[in-house]
């Protein structure tokens, strides 16, 4: 909260947030000379060492308004801008082609404390909104897929927009004004030849957006019903409009997509040793398909199991591998997901991101710079810490499906004896379950002339058909030396690693 007194100690300006940005912006048009004070608190009075602010006072530069919010790859433009002590009323957007959609830029000031300012670039073609096209007779007609860049120029401002249809078109109508700092609380609907709302839509969530807590952006992929020509109406939620409320419209077929997270985004490997992370999948307008994982440029002797997101999945738990004679290091590993969209290969990079709780209940994956990972010195490891067994061959191929209320087994190939532990009967291990999809539990293990056979079962009330992911199956043999004539079932185990990651999917 920032509250700004003049020298009798009158309040002249207060703000609590700026727009939908809890942080302050604080914008006051000095009447007369004088000393006045600028209070700094909490605006519901807490306080902690945590509590830590910037704050930065002075005739400085803010920009309030941006128009376009972006423009057509490869296509020159230059936006208009508006605010408080700026050097320029205009900002060249780089729209290079083969860069980032979303990108920043910011006015040219010396201080280097001007506000930044977001903007996309994209590959469809644009138009700009033209007015009046508030009524159904007055509507901007527009030739899809096209974006749109356009204001809610006043309050109560509506912007329709009209479209030639065709029946069992698939029609996607998307709003980027939020996800570019506008103040546009949107709202859309679609609207049939007969006038009938087809469909509306006021919030949609973009979960590659890890950092906003008020999805206000709208969203709607519609398949016609029926031939002629149907009408777009965008709106502010809450009546709003002015000359800061732009937006960018998207109208057009679906483009399939997806975007990859991975988190956490840091990894701590001991030589021989795995770790797991998560990849979340985001799936846009319809892909459903395989998304193959692979490593970027890692160093040798680094490996990652599975190495795909199966179709419909959201997420997938992955182990990380480094050899056993890895050297110390500590570096940024890089990810990729690549999937066959139409006739094409397309290439994601998957983002280190972080799962973070907000107020104790919302939970956001927010990206992070990149994802580091750890690899401590060369000191001597004890044999019984080995993360991977050698000599145990998981011989089932492929995902192994658990029924609800049953279960499926995972053979084992045993040699005579094991590489690493010569003194240690395959018949005398011992099996624990690590980690697992939700509802699967280790139901025994037992050892014959084929190898060793794990029963995994999923429990009816809890498991759930459909959910998939890596079993980790913990490794354990009697300790040597214990007190002889210890019964077998109770003697010490020690753990001599764990087997491959088992990829499980739960089924009817």
């Amino acid at each position: 909260m920032l509250t700004l007194r003049d020298e009798s100690g009158r309040e002249v300006a207060a703000v609590d947030d700026y727009r939908f940005d809890p942080d302050p912006v604080l914008m006051y048009e000095v009447p007369a000379d004088g000393a006045y004070e600028l209070e700094v608190r909490d605006s519901i009075y807490r306080g902690r060492d945590d509590f830590v602010y910037r704050v930065s006072v002075g005739e400085l530069p803010f920009v309030t308004e941006v128009f376009p919010l972006g423009g057509e790859a490869g296509v020159p433009t230059t936006a208009s801008i508006a605010g408080w002590n700026l050097p320029t009323g205009t900002l060249l957007l780089d729209t290079a082609s083969g860069g980032r959609t979303l990108r920043w830029t910011r006015p040219p000031d010396p201080l280097g404390v001007c506000n930044p300012v977001p903007y996309a670039v994209d590959t469809l073609p644009e138009a700009s909104e033209v007015e009046p096209n508030d009524a159904p007779d007055t509507a901007q007609a527009v030739l899809p897929p096209l974006i749109v860049n356009g204001r809610i120029g006043q309050v109560g401002d509506v912007d329709t927009f009209s479209f030639t249809g065709r029946a069992g078109d698939d029609v996607v109508a998307e709003v980027h004004a939020r996800r570019l700092n506008s103040p546009v609380d949107s709202l859309l609907r679609l609207i049939g030849p007969d006038g009938a709302v087809l469909a509306s839509n006021d919030d949609h969530e973009d979960p590659e957006q890890g950092l906003m807590t008020h999805h206000a952006d709208s969203y709607l992929q519609v398949r016609l019903p029926e031939d002629g020509h149907h009408r777009i109406v965008l709106s502010d939620v809450q009546s709003h409009g002015g000359n800061e409320y732009a937006y960018r419209l998207r109208i057009g077929p679906p483009r399939p997509d997806f975007a990859l997270r991975v988190t956490p985004s840091s990894a701590g490997l001991r030589p021989g040793r795995t770790a797991t992370v998560t990849v979340h999948a985001y799936r846009k307008e319809g892909f459903a398909g395989d998304i193959a994982l692979s490593l970027v440029d890692a160093p040798e002797g680094y490996s990652m199991r599975p190495e795909t997101i199966p179709a419909d999945e959201d997420t997938q738990d992955v182990a990380l591998t480094c050899s056993r004679d890895a050297l110390a290091s500590t570096f940024a590993l890089q990810m990729q997901g690549q999937a066959r969209i139409g006739a094409e290969t397309v290439s994601r990079p998957v983002v280190p991101a972080e799962d973070m709780m907000q107020a104790f209940l919302w939970r956001h994956i927010v990206p992070q710079q990149e994802l580091l990972v750890a690899v401590p010195g060369s000191k001597p490891v004890p044999a019984v810490w080995r993360p991977l067994v050698s000599g145990l061959r998981v011989v089932n191929a492929g995902t192994i499906e658990v029924p609800l209320d049953g279960s499926a087994q995972v053979r084992i190939e045993t040699p005579p004896t094991l590489p690493d532990y010569p003194e240690v009967k395959p018949a005398s291990l011992r099996f624990e379950l690590a980690a697992a999809p939700r509802g699967v539990s280790l139901a025994g293990s037992s050892f014959g002339p084929a190898g060793i056979s794990i029963s995994l079962k999923a429990d009816l009330n809890i498991a759930r058909e459909g959910s998939s992911g890596n079993a980790i199956i913990g490794v354990f043999a009697p300790a040597q030396g214990g007190r002889n004539g210890t019964d077998a079932a109770y003697a010490p185990m020690v753990s001599l690693g764990v087997l491959p990651a088992i990829p499980l999917r739960i089924v009817q």
